[in-house]
């Protein structure tokens, strides 16, 4: 990591080299797995008795470390079809160089280490933000999870 001085004998607050230097201490606290695919699927053949199309969703365009947080301060209760349903939304933290993802891409947490909840694991989350920073150390991904949808 360069030194804070610029050479003119100034200090510089935040090196050049801040975020690169700090990325690894963020990325070994990504406990979880997850896969990132886009939203929708592949049309595939007409069925003539249900009067549907098949459909595979599209493959992961990522799979690899992340840090699932919950953020309780942003859960709530909406109203669906006339039905009350819980939203849990969650911070899914990834490596920095991460891209290709979009809004409502979907995010299936594959596996978490000892310290994490088993209960994540399987649960298909919905990306509904994400951004970056001046001082950039992981991707941010914001995403919901409608607890009414999946079985546990």
């Amino acid at each position: 990591m360069r030194r804070h001085h610029t050479g003119s004998g100034r200090r510089s607050v935040i090196p050049a080299d801040w975020s690169a230097h700090h990325r690894p201490a963020a990325n070994d606290t990504h406990t979880g797995t997850v896969q990132l695919r886009h939203a929708g699927g592949i049309r595939g053949t007409f069925d003539k008795t249900t009067g549907t199309w098949s459909t595979t969703p599209h493959p992961p365009y990522y799979a690899g470390p992340a840090r699932i947080q919950l953020l309780p301060s942003e859960t709530q209760e909406v109203e669906a079809a006339e039905q009350q349903v819980s939203l849990a939304r969650y911070a899914v933290m990834l490596d920095a160089d991460v891209t290709g993802f979009a809004l409502e891409d979907i995010c299936k947490v594959t596996a978490v280490e000892g310290n994490g909840d088993a209960w994540l694991v399987g649960r298909e989350l919905t990306v509904y933000a994400f951004g970056g920073a001046s001082l950039h150390w992981e991707r941010r991904l914001l995403c919901t999870d409608s607890l009414e949808t999946q079985e546990q």
